[in-house]
């Protein structure tokens, strides 16, 4: 049985369908074990529902109720379009929260972005370069680690000795 019938047999128990689809599901009823077992379970859960069920009881009738409600509606309404707004007032307080602290929270934002901007910027070097002949400098810079490395070679005039060389060769 699917829950389209299962919800039909509902339905029927509870006294929701139309005559002739109250017949349908009666027939189905009769016809199908299954359906009949479920319908016979809904009627007892309906009636052990029925008497088990407590009833709560207002204090003061519906009517009276529902008239206390609708008067305090009508009371706040009246009262609120008696309501005359104040009038601007040139009260210090009010003008320094409309017009200062907007103005001061600016002023911070930009002070921000203006310390911000500064440190992004890429530090000037001064380059010096102060090598003679005898001398060469090699310049490194790592902009991301925020270093420089200088090397310097000393070109004053050396032996060079040839790496195929050996001693014995010179005194040839």
């Amino acid at each position: 049985m699917n829950d389209e019938v299962a919800l039909k047999i509902q339905a029927w128990v509870d006294g929701e369908l139309s005559a002739w689809q109250a017949r349908g599901v009666a027939k189905l009823v009769e016809s199908d074990a299954d359906a009949k077992a479920l319908a016979t379970e809904l009627r007892q859960t309906k009636a052990a529902l029925d008497k088990n069920e407590m009833s709560v009881a207002l204090p003061e009738l519906r009517e009276f109720y529902w008239n206390k409600i609708r008067l305090q509606i009508e009371r706040e309404e009246a009262a609120g379009t008696k309501r005359v707004s104040p009038a601007a007032s040139w009260d210090p307080l009010a003008i320094l929260r409309r017009v200062a602290l907007p103005l001061a929270a600016v002023t911070v934002a930009a002070c921000v972005a203006v310390m911000t901007m500064s440190q992004m910027s890429a530090p000037a070097y001064e380059e010096v370069t102060s090598t003679s002949d005898d001398m060469t400098a090699l310049t490194f810079h790592d902009q991301s680690a925020g270093m420089t490395v200088v090397w310097l070679q000393d070109n004053s005039e050396q032996p060079v000795q040839d790496e195929n060389s050996t001693e014995s060769d010179d005194v040839i």
